[in-house]
């Protein structure tokens, strides 16, 4: 199939257009198949089926036959296009949308409707992604931050994950979209006077290793080392998560208890939120207690994945 994806891609092929993407591993840019530049080496080519795809894996779109605003060539509202062909060329587009050029609130909410139809993707996690990639592939170090902090990714069935690492200890791991993570990063820089690097290694490795294989139901538990930064309030919370057994769940209320805290239920839920090591400690086990899903950083339908992947593979 990859032979046949190719053959097209270098033919200029328009009937693949829409269809297939190529995601170039050596420059970090997707194209669509008929895209006029130089074509790739067969080698260091992936294809893929949706922008949401290409995006989630840390490819930005090809400045020349630009795939986003591509999509919304049919559009009958100039403006709209105009807007998303801005954004497609910003690396760093800003995080505040009063500073980009919308004139109105009608018009975002028109934007957000079509982005969502078109690309599969809310416009904000669009932008989240834009900027967390940007940040991680441009940083550099200073006079402050000399240290080097490496990162990976993941590729989850509910989407990409980063990690990061320091001294072969995990000190994040999230949803690439989750909306504090540029925030964490920012905490991490800070706290461990650092710049981020891309690294693969033997314990990037282990921790890739380790996450597939509870995404393949092989894994229940992690032997990774962790370095946690936090109060000792949350760092107690955190390991309290760490107790909770695979395919259990529990409440905020019963978590707050077991740290002797029974009336801190609001502080506990809000200590959750800030581990930035999502899945090996896992704060997804915590639920409401009328049983309902609530507060997961990475999103609501994740959450449910997680419990229902371990619930399920418990009792299979």
């Amino acid at each position: 199939m990859k032979q046949e994806l190719f053959n097209a891609l270098v033919n200029k092929d328009k009937s693949y257009v829409g269809k297939y993407y190529a995601g170039v591993i050596s420059t970090g840019i997707f194209c669509q198949m008929d895209c006029p530049c130089k074509k790739p080496l067969y080698d260091n080519v992936v294809f893929y089926k949706s922008i949401k795809e290409c995006l989630e894996k840390g490819l930005r779109s090809c400045k020349v036959c630009l795939s986003i605003a591509h999509k919304f060539s049919n559009i009958g509202n100039a403006h709209i296009r105009e807007y998303i062909k801005k954004l497609e060329i910003n690396e760093f587009p800003d995080k505040s949308y009063k500073k980009h050029s919308i004139d109105s609130l009608d018009d975002l909410i028109s934007i957000k409707k079509e982005f969502q139809k078109a690309i599969g993707l809310s416009l904000g996690k669009y932008i989240r992604i834009k900027r967390i990639h940007y940040i991680l592939k441009n940083d550099i170090s200073s006079k402050n931050n000399k240290n080097k902090i490496f990162f990976n990714y993941i590729s989850s069935p509910i989407g990409e994950i980063i990690f990061c690492y320091f001294e072969d200890k995990l000190t994040l791991l999230e949803f690439v979209d989750r909306k504090m993570l540029e925030t964490e990063l920012n905490f991490l820089k800070d706290k461990l006077k650092g710049f981020f690097v891309y690294k693969k290694s033997k314990f990037s490795d282990k921790i890739s290793k380790q996450i597939n294989e509870y995404f393949n139901n092989t894994r229940t538990s992690f032997s990774i080392k962790l370095n946690t930064f936090g109060t000792e309030f949350q760092k107690n919370v955190w390991n309290e998560l760490t107790k909770i057994p695979y395919g259990k769940t529990i409440s905020y209320k019963e978590q707050a208890t077991n740290i002797n805290k029974p009336l801190a239920v609001r502080a506990v839920a809000s200590a959750n939120g800030k581990n930035m090591i999502g899945i090996i400690i896992p704060c997804h086990r915590v639920i409401a207690s009328n049983g309902k899903m609530a507060g997961y950083g990475g999103g609501i339908e994740r959450k449910k994945y997680l419990i229902d992947l371990e619930v399920n593979n418990k009792t299979s």
